[in-house]
């Protein structure tokens, strides 16, 4: 191969990664890990072929790794890129943007003992170290979230779709926008009664950014964040920008939509997106 030939075609993913902006999550995330597996294939799938594999190629396999891991989740990427990174350490060409790399990705995949044990082996990395987790005795009969107890420790906490919650909403406290939504929500009073059905739901990020979630959660405790453990345990979410709203029912999605942006009236939305809530509180009453 040509010596550039894997900056090309880095560069081609990249460009992919641009393209299906604004397409369903999961077809980017298919696009995007399309594109490297035909443009990388096998090239450093393996140690032996790692090993094989030149000192100009190597970071651009890395980089293009990661991104393809970042939106597929695939734990056959994560396996790769971690096989790299021990190769890059081993010919000194790895740096700490590359550890903060490998370790984001074990954070975002909630392989929390992996990435405690690689932060012992990189103590210098300027990032948060991985929370104690709290698991679930049991098991649940719906997907798994997590709840912050502190900035250090998370708690696993069973949902059950079709006895507790109705409306999902993708939220963060650090997107200003689903900030307002939560604060409008909770001061209208045709819509604040809903909130016990709400699930406030955080990404599955590469950070889970703790303390501002706690702080949140005990500053507005009607509306309560909790994090998400993967976006497998919700297959009925096709889109995580935040913050957007689904109406659940047995587990499908009735109806949704996505964004708070300013100056619209997106109360008005949010009625009409809980109205059929609001029919059975009627009849209940």
């Amino acid at each position: 191969m040509a010596p550039d030939w894997a900056e090309n075609a880095y560069i081609a993913l990249q460009r992919i990664e641009t393209a299906t902006i604004g397409l369903p999550e999961r077809e980017r995330a298919s696009a995007i890990e399309d594109g490297y597996r035909i443009r990388f294939g096998s090239v450093a799938s393996t140690r032996a072929n790692a090993r094989a594999t030149d000192d100009r190629t190597l970071p651009f396999v890395f980089e293009a790794t990661y991104l393809a891991l970042f939106y597929a989740r695939d734990p056959d990427l994560y396996r790769r890129l971690r096989l790299i990174g021990d190769e890059m350490e081993n010919r000194q060409l790895a740096n700490d943007e590359h550890r903060a790399s490998i370790y984001k990705s074990m954070i975002g995949l909630r392989r929390f003992d992996d990435a405690r044990s690689y932060l012992e082996r990189h103590p210098t990395l300027n990032v948060d170290p991985p929370p104690t987790i709290e698991t679930l005795q049991g098991g649940g009969i719906g997907p798994v979230v997590y709840s912050a107890q502190t900035a250090h420790r998370m708690k696993e906490v069973p949902v059950d779709l079709d006895r507790e919650t109705r409306l999902i909403a993708t939220a963060h406290p650090l997107c200003g926008f689903s900030r307002s939504a939560m604060e409008a929500a909770a001061a209208d009073a045709s819509i604040s009664w809903v909130l016990p059905q709400v699930l406030w739901l955080a990404p599955p990020d590469q950070t889970l950014d703790l303390e501002q979630v706690v702080a949140w959660n005990r500053e507005h405790p009607t509306t309560q964040v909790v994090i998400s453990r993967a976006k497998s345990d919700w297959p009925m979410i096709d889109r995580w920008a935040t913050p957007t709203f689904y109406l659940i029912d047995n587990g499908e999605v009735v109806d949704s939509f996505s964004g708070w942006p300013r100056g619209e009236d997106n109360l008005s939305r949010l009625r009409e997106l809980i109205d059929p809530l609001l029919s059975g509180r009627e009849q209940v009453d």
